[in-house]
């Protein structure tokens, strides 16, 4: 346990959970801000002045966690580029400007079809699907893996007493 929580993920409720970030962070003289916005009316452009409004406050961001950047806004800026180039100007534009800030960027990608199939073991039988991702398995746009310092993909396993385990590759 810690800070009287059970690890157990499954036994933590929402409001347990938000709590214990909260006061973990607020241990620490950090402020853990979430702000939620809708994707088709959150693109880069509200980002930059969002983290703007922060700083503008007194705030030194150290790191921004954006859910499925690929589902913000959107600039088309008169090019003929389709979703894959649109989805990678996002991510190049995102990356550069938080590191420039020096804050560490956070986001996560949707994968495709050919993960899918990996994972249900059509395209082999392995024991740990996870090992056979690559960047072929992200969805829309295979070029955010060369837009990112790192890429890390997640699988949800279970183990022989149907315990859930998290693996990284």
């Amino acid at each position: 346990k810690l800070n009287n929580v059970d690890p157990n993920i499954n036994k933590i409720s929402e409001e347990v959970f938000v709590d214990f970030i909260y006061n973990y962070f607020q241990e620490s003289d950090v402020e853990f801000v979430i702000e939620r916005r809708l994707p088709a009316d959150f693109g880069y452009d509200e980002f930059v002045d969002l983290v703007e409004y922060y700083e503008n406050k007194g705030y030194y961001i150290v790191a921004s966690i954006v859910d499925y950047l690929s589902m913000m806004k959107k600039h088309h800026n008169g090019s003929n580029g389709g979703l894959n180039y649109l989805i990678k100007d996002l991510y190049n534009k995102t990356r550069n400007y938080c590191s420039n800030k020096g804050i560490t960027y956070f986001t996560g990608h949707q994968l495709n079809k050919n993960a899918s199939m990996i994972k249900s073991g059509a395209n082999g039988n392995y024991i740990y699907p996870i090992k056979a991702f690559h960047e072929g398995c992200l969805a829309d746009c295979i070029d955010v893996a060369r837009e990112t310092d790192t890429l890390i993909f997640l699988d949800l396993q279970y183990n022989h007493v149907n315990i859930p385990f998290l693996l990284l590759r």
